[in-house]
């Protein structure tokens, strides 16, 4: 069973150092759409005003309203609907300071809570003097639109009564007029002596309610919470502004991390250490500074060439410089290393072609003239196969080549084979006939799986001493290099000791001093230099375990 992958330590912090832009610019387009976004909302602003209602008589409905509580909360809560009405809604406009629209009865609300004769009233208007204005008329207007159903529930029963006090009389009459008819003394007299004692007590009660009915005034309740200032509805705009930018940060994040776990290229320095060649020799600016004559060797390339001259001093060093597909850092790198040795004063030859371009001025031989003198002082020697790389390629595989590097050794104190890709029959040549092969690896451009697949083919190609060097487009000065290096070769990789390596023992490499052409310097530059052991074991065999592919399962797993 496979181990799981692991999320490599700070790999979101990685994902976020790497593409702060892009997070940046996200959130300050979340945050222009979030205030664009509030800008064209239309704010609405509310006020409420609350009523204390007593049940009267008028309810439409429940016309008939009980003595019980839990019936009169009833009644008084299905009766605050009416004030969403036409009615009352005129009502608010004829009682309002301010204007109300035609549609003011769709701009109230009411909300009545559960066993009370509370009701609030909250009206919404696009101006808070039109809010409270109609908060209040409303809550008025529908006071006034109770009291007068009331009064006219109040009518209606007056007459009523009047009715039955008129219908009362006329039978007093009759019975009034049938007992004087009647003999004195008959049963029939007392009869209607009775029945006109009743219909004069109905007639007194019927005259008393008559009267508390026209004397009465309806109680319909009171505005018990005045409508208030209003306030403006939904949220403000600096909190619309804030959620846009948090939703401009949220999307920015997801696609920085997708991008990050998706992004194979090798963007420091300590990641070549997965490629199974030892850690990288030196971090070196592949731009134009490397190039420059006129100027001083950038620190990368003073230790790099210090690291290649340095292991064996009776013996020319042919170190061929090769690159992934399609990056050029390669052929750059092997020549800011001529030219490092050449500001020094030192002998070097730069092999390889399409060469010219690279100085202004450059001294060009052949295969037959490699070691024909040159002025003293001057440009850069090259040695140029062909003008292109078929015609490179075809040189490069007959006898005259190894011939033409046997006799460079008698006469350059370094030779730099520029095979540009490793994947070309030119770049595996340069490699077959090199001492040792660089490996370059273009920070932010390089692919590591390509890189692998490189270094892995070098060795089973025969090639054994291997090293690798990271390339990079901006100018790292010595601070910045020293540490890079410092950290790439004190943390271990996944798997490893702080001693040992995956596949080998590799040796310390210190910073040389600045090189001049005496003698004594250099050797104290070349005693400064502990030689690298090959990553291979006695057989010249790759490892069994914690092989580079193993790394690399693990390091995708972090992209």
């Amino acid at each position: 069973m496979e181990p799981v992958a692991q999320i490599r330590p700070g790999f979101v912090a990685l994902a976020l150092r790497r593409r702060w832009r892009i997070i940046t610019a996200a959130a300050l387009l979340g945050l222009l759409a979030g205030f664009g976004a509030a800008s064209t909302m239309s704010v609405s602003y509310s006020s409420e005003a609350s009523l204390y209602l007593n049940p009267v008589a008028g309810n439409p409905y429940q016309p008939d309203i009980g003595t019980a509580r839990s019936d009169q909360l009833v009644a008084l809560q299905t009766e605050g609907t009416l004030i969403a009405t036409p009615e009352v809604a005129a009502l608010a406009r004829t009682l309002s300071p301010v204007t109300l629209s035609d549609a003011a009865d769709r701009q109230v609300s009411v909300s009545a809570p559960s066993n009370s004769q509370v009701i609030r009233v909250t009206f919404t208007a696009g101006r808070p003097d039109v809010a409270k204005a109609g908060a209040q008329a409303f809550a008025d207007a529908y006071l006034e639109y109770r009291r007068q159903r009331a009064e006219q529930a109040n009518l209606a029963k007056a007459g009523q009564l009047q009715e039955q006090l008129d219908a009362t009389n006329t039978v007093i009459g009759e019975t009034a007029t049938a007992l004087a008819a009647t003999p004195e003394g008959s049963s029939d007299e007392l009869v209607l002596q009775d029945q006109l004692r009743v219909y004069s007590s109905q007639l007194a009660q019927l005259r008393l309610q008559l009267t508390e009915v026209l004397s009465a005034v309806p109680s319909t309740g009171r505005v018990i919470n005045p409508a208030p200032a209003a306030k403006p509805s939904g949220l403000p705009p600096w909190v619309i502004g804030v959620a846009g930018m948090c939703a401009g940060l949220g999307v920015a994040l997801l696609y920085v991390l997708a991008r990050e776990h998706g992004d194979d290229r090798v963007h420091d320095a300590q990641e070549l250490s997965g490629l199974g060649a030892g850690h990288p020799l030196a971090t070196v600016p592949a731009g134009p500074v490397a190039l420059d004559l006129d100027k001083g060797s950038p620190e990368g390339y003073r230790l790099l060439l210090t690291i290649l001259t340095g292991r064996d001093a009776k013996r020319t060093p042919v170190v061929c410089v090769l690159g992934s597909e399609g990056s050029g850092a390669s052929t750059t790198v092997a020549a800011g290393i001529v030219a490092a040795a050449h500001r020094l004063g030192r002998r070097a030859l730069l092999v390889g072609t399409d060469l010219e371009r690279l100085w202004d001025e450059s001294r060009v031989v052949s295969l037959d003239n490699v070691l024909e003198p040159g002025p003293p002082g001057g440009a850069p020697t090259v040695l140029r196969l062909g003008p292109s790389v078929a015609s490179a390629e075809e040189v490069a595989l007959s006898t005259a080549l190894p011939d033409a590097l046997v006799r460079g050794r008698h006469g350059f104190e370094l030779i730099v084979l520029a095979g540009r890709t490793g994947s070309s029959a030119l770049g595996w040549r340069f490699a077959a006939l090199a001492d040792r092969t660089i490996v370059v690896g273009a920070l932010g451009q390089d692919n590591f799986t390509e890189l692998l697949d490189l270094v892995e083919t070098l060795r089973q190609s025969g090639v054994e001493d291997i090293a690798v060097v990271a390339s990079t487009r901006a100018r790292w000065d010595s601070r910045r290099r020293s540490r890079s290096t410092a950290a790439a070769r004190t943390q271990p990789k996944r798997g490893q000791s702080q001693s040992t390596d995956i596949a080998g023992q590799v040796g310390e490499v210190q910073a040389a001093p600045e090189l001049d052409d005496t003698s004594s310097a250099r050797r104290q530059a070349d005693s400064s230099v502990v030689t690298r052991i090959p990553r291979q074991d006695a057989t010249g065999r790759a490892p069994p375990a914690g092989s580079p592919r193993d790394q690399l399962t693990d390091r995708r797993a972090g992209r």
